[in-house]
Formats: C-alpha cells, structure tokens, sequence
C-alpha cells in the first residue's frame, strides 16, 4: 500500500475527528450523507489551514511540548486504551507517530489565529451595557414556579401498582397533604417513585415548557402553595405542588456584566481572525 500524502494524512485525520465530534462515529460508520457533509467541511478546513500556516505570520509560532503532550493525552483519554485507539488510526492509515505530526500542525494553526484574536481590545463595561440595553428581550428571566413532585406508575402485574389502588393512594395523599409543604415532602420521601423523592420531591425552580405538558400545565395552573389535582401521563400518575411563584423579571446588568464582556471580546475575536484568514485568499 502507497503511503498516505501529507495532504490525504490531514484529510483522514480531520475526518476521523469531525465524525467523532459531530456525530459520535468513526468515519466508517458515516452514512452517506453525513459523509458528504464532513468531506465538505473538513476539505474547506484543509484549505483555510493550508493558507494560515504559508502566512507570515506563521514563522515564528512553535508549539509547545507540553501543549502537545497534553493535547495527546486528551485524545488518548476517549479511548479504552492506546490499542483502541490504534485501531481507529489503521483504519484511515495513520499512525501514532503521524497523529502527533497533524495534532502539532493542528495546534499550530490554532495558536497562530489566537494571536490574531489577541490584537483586538476587550470589550468594556460600557460595551456590554450598550448591548443589555439594546437587546432587552434578551435578559428576560420567564416566570419559574418552585415545583414538587409525587409520581407513582401503574404496574397491573403488582397490587400495589394496579391504576384503582395508585389513584385511591394519591387522592388520599392529597387530602392529607392540603397545600402543607412538610407534608408533602413526608409523601414524597416515601411514595414517590420519582427520582426526586431523594430530595423529598423537590425539582426546582421550573420555567414552562420544560415538564411533561399535561404536568406543566397544572404546575402553571396553580397559587403558590397549592397541589394539583391526579395529572396521569404515560409514565404514570402524579401530583405537583407549587411552594412559591417568582414573575418574571428583567436579569440585573450587574448579573451579566462579567459574562457579556467575554461573550463580546469573544466575538469580536472571531471577527478578527475571519478578515484575517480572508486577507489571506
């Protein structure tokens, strides 16, 4: 067998890398459409890196050793052991030795656009502050409701299980509980059947939209401090309880200050570098 070209060396290793990062496969488990779909990207890659790494600016970059032992080491980590990971080399016809040769021209090419990032200035409070009070739809915090949670399934090959004894049980738990909190995480702790039973039933702070839609819209149903009524979905049935409701409300800037500077510079950064790598075709 001819021995890959540096060309098609980088191109199996880009693909192998993509198809375990975008899909969770090797290259060989691709279906025919996310194949054609990676070949793209991965060929557009090896002609951006290409140009970064014939810029001027590339001259003088080396890598560490100690980058690259730990960038090694990462990879080896998703692995059983080297022999696993040897296995997925052969398969593209590429070696221990040749990974260590791509993952350096990798890192190379990635600490040559870092220094282009470094050029641009970090974005200032003022900078964020303009943003938060340009975009204030964007720290909307929704209303969230403090939920608890009961369920119990309904098995008919157990007693205990059977859907008349599962609703007569919760009925009763209901009455007894009668909007009590204590109580209700009591029934919770040794009834449910949910794994928030460990926390006495507690699930947290809920926006809508994020439970079962027949438990959620009872959850938004209620006051704080009520329970609902036998809400049944196809994993069984439960009883919802609503300690406390908190409306929504726009994020405070000093929340975010910190988050949107880095999420500015961050895009300013990639900004830079793109009209970089252009000045370079």
């Amino acid at each position: 067998m001819n021995r890959p070209s540096h060309y098609a060396q980088d191109h199996a290793y880009y693909l192998l890398r993509a198809a375990q990062h975008h899909f969770q496969l090797q290259p060989h488990e691709l279906s025919a459409e996310q194949h054609q779909w990676l070949e793209t990207r991965v060929s557009n890659q090896q002609v951006m890196e290409a140009n970064v790494l014939s810029s001027a600016e590339a001259a003088n970059v080396i890598v560490p050793d100690e980058l690259l032992r730990k960038a090694l080491a990462d990879i080896e980590a998703q692995y059983e052991d080297v022999a696993a990971l040897q296995d997925d080399l052969q398969r593209v016809d590429l070696t221990l030795a040749t990974l260590g040769e791509l993952l350096e021209r990798q890192l190379r090419v990635e600490l040559i656009l870092d220094r282009q990032a470094a050029t641009v200035a970090a974005a200032s409070e003022a900078d964020a502050r303009h943003y938060y009070e340009s975009h204030p739809q964007q720290f909307i915090q929704p209303e969230r409701r403090q939920a608890w949670h009961l369920l119990m399934t309904i098995n008919p090959q157990y007693p205990e299980n059977r859907r008349s004894r599962v609703l007569n049980k919760l009925n009763k738990i209901r009455a007894e509980v009668d909007g009590d909190l204590d109580r209700f995480q009591r029934q919770a702790q040794r009834h449910s059947e949910c794994p928030s039973a460990l926390k006495s039933g507690e699930m947290g702070w809920i926006p809508q939209g994020h439970l079962y839609p027949e438990i959620d819209k009872a959850l938004f149903a209620l006051n704080a401090g009520e329970i609902s009524e036998l809400i049944e979905t196809e994993v069984g049935v439960h009883l919802v309880m609503c300690s406390a409701i908190q409306t929504a409300q726009r994020i405070p800037f000093a929340e975010v200050v910190s988050t949107l500077q880095q999420k500015l510079t961050e895009v300013q950064q990639r900004k830079a570098q793109q009209a970089w790598m252009r000045s370079l075709t």
